[in-house]
């Protein structure tokens, strides 16, 4: 069977960075998911001040101390990749920035959300709203196309993400997730960088999953914080979002499926040259050049580098559902 050309390939997990992957170059989608690899050498300064930035807010939303905040997002702060005070992302930066986010008023009438997440002896444990991990399986999918006697997917495909946080406005009783999206690019209108975004529209699918409401539309609100020393912005650009939009996620996730069943059957995906080189030169690149699915897979199976390369085993959905998708 084809699928043994991946056999450390039990269960698929993507995700909206797994489908800019797979636009940008199917090939390197390959190897960090059916190779099950980690991602090694993919860190940088935007990535992780970012990163560090978010554990910050995070901080604040949990405890309303600016000081811990801050000193969270220093203790993520990659400092190793900072070359002078005057980059765009240095720590001085991001440390004004953050200050500014804190500072933003928008939320006045809003408190973070307390919701109950489902724990293994069928109790509940009320947790803060904040990154919220969660799972959605493809039910009538399996990457294989078998399906075991119970009808469930021989081969699994799910997606995961989390929610930056859910805040909850007290005044218009409604539940707003949130999106924290850093930037240095400093425009007069962030809305043509969204407005056709799809990270956060399966967000309503888990909102009323986690509420237990239908919500027949819901707003969805990316915190935009422009990076500067001397003017940082923060600034909220909220959507109203239906079902017929997060039909359209689905069917553009459909797509994706198709596509990813038929390069797994085949065991040949697709490689972009122009992908190569992105943010440093493709971690994958040196093994790009062989596609004897034997070698790599010993290769990958005894080289040390990739001993923790099941970072997705670490993944723990507080929430899980399900979906089945048309067409497939």
């Amino acid at each position: 069977m084809a699928g043994s050309l991946y056999p450390r390939l039990q269960h698929l997990r993507l995700s909206h960075s797994s489908k800019v992957t797979f636009d940008s170059c199917p090939r390197k989608l390959e190897f960090r998911k059916f190779y099950n690899l980690a991602r090694v050498n993919e860190a940088s300064l935007a990535g992780n001040a970012g990163s560090a930035m978010h554990e910050g807010w995070y901080e604040w939303l949990r405890t309303n101390d600016a000081d811990a905040a801050l000193w969270r997002m220093m203790q993520h702060y990659p400092i190793e990749f900072q070359k002078s005070p005057m980059d765009q992302r240095s720590l001085e930066c991001c440390f004004i920035t953050l200050q500014e986010m804190m500072a933003f008023e928008g939320f006045a009438h809003t408190n973070i959300a307390k919701i109950a997440v489902p724990q293994a002896d069928g109790t509940s444990e009320e947790r803060y709203a904040i990154e919220v991990p969660f799972e959605i399986f493809f039910a009538n999918f399996s990457l294989d196309g078998r399906f075991n006697e119970d009808g469930s997917p021989c081969v699994p495909v799910s997606w995961i993400g989390y929610i930056d946080a859910i805040l909850y406005d007290f005044f218009a009783n409604k539940f707003i997730p949130i999106d924290v999206k850093t930037t240095t690019k400093n425009l007069s209108d962030y809305v043509p960088m969204f407005a056709n975004d799809a990270q956060m529209l399966p967000y309503a699918l888990v909102l009323e999953t986690v509420t237990g409401q239908h919500f027949d539309e819901v707003e969805i609100t990316y915190l935009l914080a422009y990076i500067d020393a001397l003017m940082p912005k923060v600034r909220p650009l909220t959507f109203k979002r239906s079902h017929a939009d997060v039909t359209e996620w689905a069917q553009e996730a459909a797509l994706m499926l198709r596509q990813l069943q038929m390069f797994y059957t085949a065991g040949w995906f697709p490689r972009h040259g122009q992908s190569c080189v992105n943010w440093g030169i493709c971690p994958y690149y040196q093994y790009c050049e062989t596609r004897d699915h034997d070698y790599l897979n010993a290769y990958f199976g005894t080289n040390e580098m990739f001993e923790e390369a099941q970072k997705d085993d670490s993944f723990q959905p507080w929430f899980t559902m399900s979906l089945e998708l048309e067409g497939l």
